[in-house]
């Protein structure tokens, strides 16, 4: 089965009220793999293409796995998953849209430290710090889509947005963990910005979506399965907007 029509599959199977109560693994065979090494540190596409090799599609930007499953294993790992000084993959490309592969036991994630990055059609798996997180300040934009997050029950957060204004999350399975997003960091300077949370199915976890500082989360046509807390404020300056 092509890497593109299970995810369509699963994408339907994701948003509807009738998938099972407990998420599966990935059902897909990766298509190739590649191993990162060192310091990934993504500060122009010489970088990416160095990191991930030819046979994945760079066009522009907008960077194709074609498929392939991206490890981590040989990545410097901390004696604690949850380290926040975890080594991840830095992402320095504004405008960067990463998409259609897996990302497998990269101890830090994907760190996001420029605006208007696209993570769209992605399966994480073997959790570390955080499966994806972002820069206060200065990471605006950041829209996950259609992608799979499969934490462990000990695991940490799958989305860490610290920079919320312009965040977009839609149509995406997340499974364990014990948050699903956590949406603003409270002390950041540039706050009052707006989060749309659409479309997701939360499954087994105690908190689903964490919000602090000052923002306005959307909620739109979410589903929860086995989660102890649907959403958490934290601060008077959260609003919620239910659609």
């Amino acid at each position: 089965m092509r890497y593109q029509t299970f995810l369509q599959i699963f994408f339907v199977a994701a948003v509807s009220c009738s998938a099972p109560d407990v998420a599966a693994a990935p059902g897909a065979r990766p298509a190739f793999k590649i191993a990162l090494r060192g310091r990934p540190e993504w500060n122009n596409m010489k970088d990416v293409r160095a990191d991930l090799g030819p046979d994945v599609g760079i066009s522009g930007r907008i960077v194709d796995l074609r498929g392939a499953l991206v490890s981590g294993k040989f990545l410097k790992h901390p004696r604690h998953s949850q380290d926040e000084s975890s080594l991840g993959v830095r992402i320095r490309i504004a405008g960067l849209t990463l998409k259609n592969g897996f990302l497998d036991d990269i101890p830090g994630g994907l760190m996001v430290q420029v605006p208007g990055v696209t993570l769209q059609n992605l399966t994480f798996t073997t959790a570390g710090e955080d499966f994806v997180s972002n820069v206060k300040d200065c990471s605006d934009g950041l829209r996950v889509i259609g992608c799979q997050f499969f934490n462990s029950q000990k695991g940490d957060k799958s989305i860490q947005a610290n920079d919320a204004r312009g965040l977009v999350v839609v149509g995406n399975l997340i499974s364990r963990g014990t948050t699903a997003i956590r949406i603003q960091k409270k002390n950041a300077k540039k706050q009052g910005g707006r989060a749309i949370v659409e479309a997701n199915r939360f499954m087994e976890m105690d908190t689903a979506i964490n919000a602090a500082g000052k923002v306005t989360v959307v909620l739109r046509n979410n589903v929860f399965q086995s989660v102890s807390s649907k959403i958490k404020i934290d601060g008077s300056r959260v609003r919620i907007n239910n659609g």
